[in-house]
């Protein structure tokens, strides 16, 4: 997942002068007389500190994304999440392998980028990541949200999950398609005598214009956007396990009360009663959601009903729901109740555990990229900040405001904290060699 960071830098700094003046505390070592090599070699060190940042990311990163991809690939079973984890898995490692490495040679050489087509090439690589990466992420959370909200409603299918991977990547496309026309030669005068330098930036013809400014807005549009229709599925995700949590609980400590399908049953006196009162509300929202399932209730040969473990995937068996206006228990047969049951809580169990896991990825792209807008803001609001800070605090900011490479990274930390079949192939594989199986 590469960041959007280089887009939202536009917008701030583009009126600002870079010129080893604006952007270093090696000012007062720039003196009349020095090369350009040595103008650029005063700037590049006081990137050190971002460059050896942005260099971890990129090797744990890789390594990490590199066994993701094995593992997944060929280790584990077809599933909507196992596309999803590749998908994004694939963006991460283009990431490493070549945005990242593009960083850094922009870091060392900030005043002598000449590769034209190479700056081109990888400010698109850039934007395409991310924008696809944030996009997947859209779809990961309408096929959660479906999952976790609608179970009994129509699921998406593997062939839906690729197709959709695949339209957020085209999407993607069409967002990047601008980076390679405006970025490219941009001459930057050092403030050195005659002296100027190259960049990777904006190139000579569209400076003078609003196009990147333009091109901008409607990334930084799109990024809080999806920002923000995640955080209205992923809350309503979580309003529902916790409602689920709260119900089943409630249930579990209640006394089951036998009733009959027709609607009510009788105590050891003979009385009539209405049981769980108290969670009427919380049964008849419950009950719309499984009446659907009651369609495919197969009666078994002694008239008691029995469930198809698909059909309640939220439901335990033996329950009590008010459906019609009238209180139904619907149980599973003895002979197979328990296998149901225990199949049903599995299934519950595994679906959380992979929402809990995509939430996660979701959350750390998006907190990744925190310090690195907050840095941006501080240079937007206070123009004289690169000017007056201190060299520390100038390494300081060089450094953190790359931190949004460490979502590139961070996906196969999570998998292997969350994700139990990650790590029990990890350390299958890692077993079956020489060094580690003594």
């Amino acid at each position: 997942m590469s960041s959007l960071a280089p887009a939202i830098s536009v917008t701030i700094d583009e009126n600002s002068t870079f010129g080893a003046l604006n952007d270093t505390a090696s000012v007062s070592a720039i003196r009349e007389g020095l090369t350009l090599e040595e103008i650029n070699d005063a700037i590049a060190k006081t990137h050190i500190g971002g460059a050896v940042f942005v260099g971890i990311l990129m090797l744990i990163g890789f390594v990490g994304n590199l066994h993701v991809l094995l593992i997944y690939s060929f280790r584990t079973k077809p599933s909507n999440h196992r596309i999803f984890i590749l998908c994004l898995g694939v963006l991460d490692m283009v990431t490493c392998s070549i945005g990242m490495p593009f960083i850094l040679v922009d870091l060392r050489y900030p005043l002598m980028f000449y590769a034209t087509a190479v700056c081109k090439i990888l400010r698109f690589v850039n934007y395409f990541m991310c924008a696809s990466s944030a996009l997947i992420l859209l779809v990961i959370a309408a096929d959660r949200y479906r999952m976790i909200c609608i179970p009994l409603g129509k699921q998406m299918s593997q062939t839906v999950a690729k197709v959709s991977c695949g339209i957020a990547i085209s999407i993607g496309f069409a967002i990047s398609w601008p980076a390679p026309i405006l970025y490219g030669y941009s001459a930057e005068h050092t403030g050195v005598g005659n002296i100027t330098g190259v960049r990777c930036w904006t190139e000579e013809r569209f400076k003078k214009t609003k196009y990147q400014a333009y091109f901008n807005f409607i990334l930084m549009f799109i990024v809080f956007g999806t920002f923000a229709v995640l955080c209205v599925l992923y809350s309503m995700i979580g309003a529902k396990i916790f409602k689920h949590k709260t119900f089943k609980s409630t249930v579990t400590d209640s006394k089951s009360v036998p009733l009959s399908t027709t609607g009510s049953s009788k105590d050891s006196s003979g009385t009539k009663e209405s049981p769980m009162q108290s969670t009427e509300d919380a049964e008849e929202e419950l009950a719309m959601d499984t009446s659907k399932a009651f369609n495919s209730v197969e009666k078994s040969s002694s008239y008691k009903l029995k469930f198809k473990s698909n059909d309640l995937p939220w439901r335990s068996p033996g329950k009590i729901f008010k459906i019609g206006g009238k209180y139904k228990e619907y149980y599973i047969d003895k002979t197979s109740g328990q296998k149901e049951k225990k199949k049903m809580s599995k299934e519950d169990t595994r679906t959380r555990r992979i929402t809990f896991i995509m939430f996660m990825i979701t959350l750390v792209f998006f907190c990744s990229f925190m310090p690195h807008l907050s840095l941006k803001i501080v240079v937007f609001m206070k123009k004289d900040f690169l000017e007056t800070v201190s060299p520390a605090g100038l390494y300081l900011y060089n450094t953190f405001v790359w931190s949004f490479f460490v979502n590139n990274m961070a996906n196969p930390i999570i998998y292997g904290f969350c994700d139990k079949i990650f790590v029990r192939e990890l350390r299958s594989f890692y077993g079956r060699l020489p060094c580690f199986s003594r």
